[in-house]
């Protein structure tokens, strides 16, 4: 027997989708009504939660947990959760306590769909009143200026720079850097009792951060930190949606990015001290051996190979200061690594943990984010010319007598500095070379070639437009690096992470 599924015109023009199974005809409203009968008969089954905690996933049990009053058995999405391993922390009791943490759950539009295929049946003796005495982990978050961003969650805080913020210094100020936290930002009662742990396949040792500091040189370097998925909207709008589609980060533009002078001791020296076998065997092979693992109090993990952060000219370190300044608790505080020219989410806050292994983290964020379109981890940034003035949608006003269109912006290479900046406002058909403001680039320790951006500018010669009262302006903008690479017109797709396209700004501009 088989299932036929046909529709009928209705005598007002509507469709009837119609079910034939055998010699009975079941209507779209009956089909529903089925539907809400499944739904109820699982609501209809009942479980204590002392039921529910003997199902945990151990010793071949099936895994279930609750939310709210809700049962559900996760024992076959756990193996296609993308928190993996963070799913087991509420096997047989309350999810909620886990996700008000993780509270990226409660804005995902894939939730309601995976609690309702997932539901068995209720709790019976939930009690709501208990439920709302969880406590809300983000209460004692620090204070932060947000006229200086662009908010996309405040649980966690993630945010982008507004253009004209990142466009009115060299240096980004530290209460400006864009935020990307996945958790709350974690508390310090005794930051001189901070410790970092230290492991590789056998031995573990915890060293008290000050007498990390203490043993080493300090050195200073500029870079950029940038979050890979920064201008992730550009992506969509060149070459049509990517994995941010239909997430709160689907509109995340040019702000996830800032220029830092950082200050702390250099990585490889640590790891050379702690790991010297490791090291010397790494930096004699001609394959990659080992992975750096790093791991935030805020439970986030990620890894690097360990011959990037060993090579003298990536200018690696753990950072403790930015801008002359203790890191503040957004970025990091107490300590952090900083890994010049690698995607901002190499670049892990709150260290509490190094180790090396054999093989790269095996945590969510490095299994099922972060990865290119051929599935290998993201790990280096791309070149990237950005116009942050004028701004896109931005009317400009200007005065009769002036014949220019005033373009500013930045730019960076990765493995080489950028040597040239063009500026095209006919669509590039007529590249015009910007100004780039060396001058203004401060000197650090870097031992590698310059890791900060440079700023540019251009006025552009109106040309055909330079009377006309109202005039709609589309600027371009395109770096070229030290190594004669120039910036793509689009880039390759990447799943939205890593767009480096030409930088596109519409804008009108007015003659008073």
């Amino acid at each position: 027997m088989f299932t036929q599924i046909f529709a009928k015109r209705t005598r007002l023009g509507g469709l009837v989708l119609s079910a034939s199974i055998g010699a009975s005809f079941l209507t779209f409203d009956r089909l529903t009504e089925l539907r809400y009968q499944d739904v109820d008969e699982k609501r209809n089954k009942f479980y204590t939660q002392k039921e529910v905690s003997e199902r945990d996933g151990t010793k071949g049990k099936p895994l279930w947990v609750t939310y709210k009053d809700g049962v559900y058995d996760v024992t076959q999405f756990q193996k296609e959760h993308p928190g993996g391993k963070f799913l087991k922390q509420a096997a047989g009791g309350d999810v909620e306590v886990f996700w008000k943490k993780w509270s990226y759950h409660f804005s995902s539009p894939k939730l309601q769909n995976i609690l309702e295929e997932t539901r068995i049946g209720t709790v019976s003796d939930y009690d709501e009143k208990l439920s709302a005495q969880i406590d809300d982990p983000y209460v004692r978050e620090p204070k932060r200026n947000l006229r200086l961003h662009k908010i996309f969650d405040f649980k966690p805080f993630c945010t982008e720079t507004f253009p004209h913020v990142l466009n009115s210094s060299y240096l980004t100020q530290a209460d400006a850097l864009y935020v990307r936290n996945h958790a709350p930002v974690p508390e310090y009662d005794d930051p001189a009792e901070h410790e970092i742990a230290f492991s590789n396949e056998s031995v573990e040792q915890c060293v008290l951060l000050d007498d990390i500091l203490s043993e080493y040189p300090k050195v200073s370097v500029i870079s950029v930190l940038q979050c890979a998925g920064n201008r992730t909207s550009r992506d969509a709008k060149a070459s049509g949606p990517n994995a941010f589609s239909g997430t709160i980060f689907e509109d995340i533009k040019d702000g996830m990015v800032g220029n830092v002078l950082w200050e702390g001791i250099r990585l490889s020296s640590v790891l050379n001290r702690i790991f010297p076998q490791e090291c010397a065997a790494e930096q004699s092979s001609a394959n990659l051996m080992w992975h750096v693992i790093f791991e935030g109090d805020d439970e986030y993990e990620t890894s690097t190979p360990l011959a990037h952060v060993l090579k003298a000219s990536n200018d690696c370190i753990l950072a403790t200061k930015m801008n002359g300044k203790p890191l503040t608790p957004d970025h990091g505080y107490p300590v952090r690594a900083i890994l010049p020219g690698v995607a901002g989410a190499r670049n892990v806050k709150w260290l509490k943990s190094i180790r090396l292994s054999r093989e790269p983290s095996d945590s969510p964020w490095n299994q099922n984010y972060y990865r290119k379109a051929d599935g290998s981890h993201i790990q280096k940034l791309r070149m990237q010319s950005i116009i942050l003035s004028p701004e896109e949608g931005e009317t400009i006003t200007c005065n009769r007598h002036d014949d220019k269109i005033h373009i500013k912006g930045v730019a960076y290479g990765v493995d080489s500095s950028v040597c040239k900046v063009e500026v095209s406002i006919d669509g590039g058909f007529n590249w015009m070379e910007a100004t780039l403001l060396t001058d203004e680039i401060l000197k650090d320790d870097s031992v590698g070639s310059y890791h900060g951006w440079v700023r540019f500018v251009a006025d552009v010669d109106a040309g055909t437009i330079k009377d006309k009262a109202i005039v709609e302006i589309c600027a371009l903008a395109r770096a070229t690096d030290s190594n004669g690479n120039v910036q793509p017109q689009v880039s390759t797709k990447q799943r939205g992470y890593l767009y480096n396209g030409w930088s596109i700004v519409q804008f009108k501009r007015v003659k008073n």
